[in-house]
């Protein structure tokens, strides 16, 4: 079902709308940047931090890197690393550990300031708590969580 809204797939009976419009009447890249997909397994780059949380907007500012980290509950660890945002990630994040690596793809999704969010979680308790921080960001756009 996630997979069709971005159009990985098509669908063979029925529409899937986004604002209201089928979702084969967008541009594929349009209609990608709209959602922020946040993977069950995060999926880091090797980089800074920085690097990694502008990957969808270069231009974000380290106010709104952040602000993302905040919301995200990573702005404690960051702030802990001795380069923070410039802290130079190994390949995949394996440097950090598995609540880090998801707390930076939140982050990173943040920052987009998507108009979909679709979250793709195992759901730890973390999360949960992690997910109503977030409450007020994801109230103000549609999200589609999937476990």
């Amino acid at each position: 079902m996630i997979q069709l809204i971005p159009r990985f797939f098509d669908v063979n009976e029925g529409t899937i709308l986004v604002d209201g419009h089928p979702v084969y009447d967008y541009n594929l890249k349009a209609l990608r940047a709209k959602i922020g997909y946040i993977p069950q397994k995060a999926v880091l780059f090797s980089g800074s931090i920085r690097e990694n949380l502008q990957y969808g907007d270069k231009t974000a500012s380290d106010e709104s890197l952040w602000e993302a980290l905040r919301i995200a509950e990573a702005a404690d660890f960051v702030r802990e690393l001795p380069e923070q945002l410039d802290t130079v990630l190994s390949e995949g994040g394996s440097n950090l550990s598995g609540g880090q690596k998801q707390r930076l793809a939140i982050a990173r999704a943040l920052v987009r300031k998507p108009e979909i969010y679709i979250l793709m979680t195992v759901s730890p308790p973390w999360i949960t708590r992690q997910m109503r921080g977030c409450g007020r960001i994801l109230r103000q756009r549609p999200a589609i969580s999937w476990s």
